[in-house]
């Protein structure tokens, strides 16, 4: 019984031990500068400044679009966004960078049409 009472005690310390910590709340200046992100986004989501969309990315950026491979870095998804590309962007995920802004580190695109043979 001793040592299945250790054994017990054990994973519990482990588990509370190794799990992530609860996340915090967005302070007022998080939730302004999400705010901007977002209008300085729609601001610049223009076919004309690609350069100012894709700088709305952090350096290593994740970009899944269907049927590609996944894209990134900054430089590679202002690359591809130079070309011809469709799709609706479902989401993406903003990381805090050290100055207090907001950026894309991740984003998800789901094609504006249906999959072939529908």
């Amino acid at each position: 019984m001793t040592r299945t009472f250790l054994s017990t005690a054990a994973c519990v310390v482990l588990a509370f031990g190794c799990a992530p910590p609860a996340p915090t709340e967005l302070s007022d200046d998080d939730r302004a500068a999400i705010r901007q992100y977002y209008d300085e986004l729609a601001q610049n989501l223009s076919p004309e400044d690609n350069r100012a969309w894709a700088n709305a990315f952090t350096e290593d950026a994740q970009f899944m679009v269907p049927n590609e491979p996944t894209i990134r870095g900054r430089e590679t998804l202002y690359e591809w966004g130079e070309g011809d590309d469709s799709g609706v962007l479902l989401s993406i995920v903003l990381q805090r960078q050290p100055d207090g802004t907001w950026l894309t580190a991740a984003a998800h695109v789901s094609p504006d049409q249906p999959p072939p043979g529908n």
